[in-house]
C-alpha cells in the first residue's frame, strides 16, 4: 500500500457544514485511483484536501497515511517535508 486515506472530512469551518463526509480508500504501489462523479460530487476537494490546498476556510479532519520509506501522516507533516513528497510521488491532474 502507497496511500490510505481513511475518515476524510471537510468542513467549512465558519458554518460547520460538511462538504466531504467520512471517505476513504487505499491505493496500491503500481496502481492508479480515479475519482469518478457528478459535478459537484466532492472529487476535486478530495484531491486538494489530500495535497493540502485548501484555503484555511476549510476544517480537514481524517487520515491521508503516504508510505514511502516511513509512514507519514500528510494532515500533519509541516509544510517543507511536504513539498518533497507532492509533485515526486503524489500529483493531481484536473480535467480541464
Amino acid at each position: 500500500m502507497v496511500l490510505k486515506v481513511s475518515g476524510l472530512s471537510v468542513y467549512l469551518k465558519e458554518k460547520k457544514t460538511v462538504l466531504l463526509k467520512t471517505l476513504g480508500f487505499e491505493l496500491e504501489s503500481g496502481k492508479s485511483l480515479i475519482l469518478l462523479g457528478e459535478s459537484g460530487s466532492g472529487k476535486t476537494m478530495t484531491c486538494n484536501a489530500i495535497l493540502g490546498l485548501l484555503s484555511p476556510a476549510f476544517q480537514t479532519e481524517g487520515s491521508i497515511v503516504f508510505y514511502d520509506t516511513g509512514q507519514y501522516d500528510l494532515l500533519n507533516l509541516p509544510k517543507r517535508q511536504l513539498r518533497s513528497i507532492y509533485g515526486s510521488y503524489i500529483t493531481f491532474i484536473p480535467q480541464n
